[in-house]
């Protein structure tokens, strides 16, 4: 999978730097958690039928054992698109509390 530009996005994090692929980003400064946004996509095509196949993605996290921080995955872009069906905003809605009650904890 590659990073790749995005519409939304509003920076690009290790671009010019040697021996490191830019990091296309959207970074919300208006919101005290500075969320951010990345988006993704299969340069494999053997890759992208296997997840078609298994509908499934592994993601790994470099922690530093400073623990994982709440990921909310989608093939929806939440900086510009907005939910369209009753399901997409219930299921936007279940995500975004479990990460907030995950954090409580």
């Amino acid at each position: 999978m590659k990073a790749v530009t995005f519409k939304g996005q509003n920076k690009v994090l290790g671009e010019g730097k040697e021996g490191i692929e830019p990091l296309p980003i959207f970074v919300d400064q208006a919101n005290e958690r500075l969320p951010v946004v990345t988006c993704w996509e299969f340069d494999n095509p053997k890759e992208r039928k296997k997840f078609l196949r298994t509908g499934k993605l592994f993601i790994t996290s470099i922690t530093d054992g400073n623990g994982l921080s709440p990921m909310y995955l989608s093939s929806t872009n939440p900086i510009i698109q907005k939910p369209t069906t009753k399901e997409e905003k219930e299921e936007i809605k279940k995500n975004v509390k479990k990460m907030v009650d995950n954090q409580k904890k």
